[in-house]
């Protein structure tokens, strides 16, 4: 397989700022300073083997996958500096992947009672990556990343109801960084200057083990209750705090990676016409991941955390051709600043979303038409309190609740040809995104899309 892609926006449309919380930012007739913005290419390439018993019960899956790609972001005058000249500037991403996936998969009985079937293999990535600006100054050094990863992953039903998953994965990652100096700016037109620090590259290394195991109980269909416990490994935005490091070497910079502890409890039900599900959850790790803005750079905060929630599912078939269903899902987040085992303080916004609720209608008449009527509701979330100027800091903003209803549609023309119509915001709602709400910038308060509507024509050979 491969893929070419490539999208560059040309428009005569600048951004007229707003004022967060009173007023609006939006676009008007302007010149765009810059060059034109968007994804100059994108090369993806995969290369895919597949070898049925390959060996002793043994299913082989190789995959070799390719990836080269440069994207430019808009014109912005947080790149300002006036002792050298520039207004603002444009960053832009430039990152090439090689990776590979070996897979095997052995399927197995143990007497009567037990089989199921063993995967395992080796994932393989090089990635390199730069971000810098089209002026040619460097905002985020190149990186080039090594990441060597063997899993193994055991399933076994166990008497024909309940089912079994267990498994382990290594990751050991290789960060290189060369020698680099952060850029030198005053964000955002501000009279202070920050940057300018000669830090001194090295690598950085991450090794962790990670597990996951499981169990589901299958033998009613109204009833199939299931516990699990998986452990996640992430790093922190690297190139965040690469671009606004403070200290002179990438060795005393605070990137250790996080691993999160996910713990699960749910359950499925299938009553023939209505179905559900919901499940409890809960994520806890050491180090956190979140950032705080401060004059204009984002710094990672490193304290343990804690997210927790539960969803809901369902589904109903009210009458023949007739169907409504829908979900409720809640999530909360906090963290310890003071490292005293007492979670007292909410994560910020950016990571954390308002209650969000979704119901739909449907009609189906057999294989000619369908229509569908959808809702959302994203409830509200107010943790924080404002400044002494009455702002907000980055992500702490107060987020109002808002619905939209969608409508969408398909008539099949013939068995290979099918016209739809959709219809977003079908009431044009008038409301602000939550990003724009959360992120408590002027830059980002936009409203959400009124009324749209698009109409389709889709034919099969």
């Amino acid at each position: 397989m491969y893929n070419y892609y490539s999208s560059n926006q040309n428009t005569n449309y600048v951004t007229q700022g707003g004022e967060y919380g009173v007023s609006p930012t939006i676009g008007v007739i302007g010149e765009v300073l810059g060059v034109d913005q968007g994804n100059r290419y994108n090369h993806n390439a995969q290369l895919k083997y597949t070898s049925l018993d390959f060996f002793m019960n043994t299913d082989l899956n190789l995959d070799v996958y390719f990836q080269d790609f440069k994207t430019v972001y808009g014109y912005s005058d947080y790149f300002y500096n006036d002792d050298e000249g520039y207004d603002g500037g444009q960053s832009q991403v430039i990152s090439s992947k090689l990776g590979a996936r070996l897979n095997l998969n052995t399927a197995y009985t143990l007497g009567e009672n037990i089989q199921g079937s063993l995967i395992y293999g080796l994932d393989a990535l090089s990635d390199k990556t730069a971000q810098n600006l089209v002026d040619g100054r460097s905002w985020v050094p190149e990186m080039s990343m090594r990441n060597f990863a063997p899993y193994i992953q055991l399933k076994a039903i166990i008497a024909g109801n309940f089912i079994l998953k267990g498994g382990f994965r290594y990751e050991n990652i290789n960060i290189d960084i060369d020698d680099y100096q952060t850029i030198f700016i005053y964000p955002y037109g501000g009279d202070t200057p920050n940057g300018g620090v000669n830090v001194s590259g090295g690598k950085l290394k991450y090794n962790a083990p990670t597990f996951n195991v499981g169990l589901r109980y299958n033998e009613f269909a109204e009833f199939k209750p299931f516990v699990s416990f998986s452990q996640s490994f992430s790093i922190a935005d690297l190139g965040r705090t690469l671009r606004s490091a403070q200290e002179n070497t990438v060795s005393q910079i605070d990137s250790e990676a996080v691993i999160a502890n996910n713990y699960e409890l749910g359950f499925h039900s299938d009553f023939n016409r209505v179905k559900f599900s919901g499940a409890v959850f809960v994520s806890t790790s050491d180090l956190g991941s979140s950032y705080k803005e401060v004059d204009g750079v984002f710094q990672i905060l490193r304290q343990p955390e804690k997210v927790y929630g539960f969803e809901f599912v369902y589904d109903i078939d009210l009458a023949k051709n007739l169907y409504t269903g829908g979900s409720f899902s809640y999530t909360e987040g906090k963290f310890d600043a003071d490292d005293n085992g007492s979670y007292d303080d909410y994560i910020n916004g950016d990571r954390i979303p308002p209650v969000k609720t979704t119901a739909y209608l449907q009609y189906k008449k057999n294989n000619v038409w369908d229509a569908r009527l959808s809702a959302i509701f994203n409830g509200s979330r107010n943790r924080f309190d404002a400044n002494d100027q009455g702002g907000y800091a980055y992500g702490q903003g107060p987020v109002k609740s808002f619905n939209l209803l969608n409508f969408n549609a398909n008539y099949h023309l013939t068995p290979s040809t099918t016209i739809g119509l959709g219809i977003e915001n079908l009431l044009n709602e008038d409301y602000y995104t939550p990003l724009s709400q959360w992120s408590a910038r002027s830059t980002d308060y936009a409203k959400g899309n009124g009324t749209r509507f698009n109409l389709s024509l889709n034919f099969t050979l």
